[in-house]
């Protein structure tokens, strides 16, 4: 597992193994506009190790002590929302979109400490690693195609204990739970 500092050492080995993956792995979703999701393009390969870095640093904020596959899962959340139009399309951009992953919400406490994330954090190896499988194509979405999750817990506790009928999360069509996280898909 290599540091997102050093994974410019071997740009060009990960770039021909993600022209591989990208042209071995496609998926349908309509969550994403019923496109093939294009894990990697030749015209983003540049931008490899920052979509490592911003993918590793929300796996870590959301989704530390969850199961490879919860991480996994909420890498592909993040990669699904690049591939559709509705979203930024690079991971950074969709990971710092206001409002949208908590982690990164200027009112969350642990916002600098993920932002600033380091590899000798605790949980950081596998948080890159997740975020390496995801990106490589090397595991299966999870998610199943959402462009949404959340940890209805952790939300109902904002509402004193109930989510109230109106919440976003209702409008949801398909539900997937993966660990704490509720994986949503047809969120209006």
């Amino acid at each position: 597992m290599l540091p997102v500092a050093m994974i410019g050492v071997g740009i060009a080995l990960l770039l021909s193994e993600l022209r591989k993956a990208n042209a071995a792995t496609t998926s349908q979703s309509d969550d994403v506009d019923g496109e093939a999701v294009v894990i990697f393009s030749p015209e983003k390969t540049e931008a490899v190790s920052e979509d490592v870095e911003w993918m590793t640093k929300a796996i870590w904020a959301e989704a530390r002590g969850e199961s490879a596959t919860g991480q996994e899962a909420v890498g592909w959340v993040i990669l699904n929302r690049v591939n559709s139009s509705r979203y930024p399309n690079t991971v950074k951009s969709v990971v710092l979109q206001p409002r949208q992953f908590s982690a990164f919400n200027d009112d969350d406490p642990n916002r600098v400490r993920a932002i600033s994330l380091s590899p000798s954090e605790r949980g950081y190896d596998a948080a890159n690693s997740a975020a390496l499988r995801v990106l490589r194509g090397q595991v299966p979405d999870h998610s199943r195609g959402a462009l949404h999750y959340a940890n209805l817990d952790t939300v109902a506790g904002y509402f004193g204990g109930r989510i109230p009928a109106t919440h976003w999360i209702h409008t949801a069509t398909e539900r997937l739970k993966i660990g704490r996280h509720t994986f949503l898909k047809g969120v209006a």
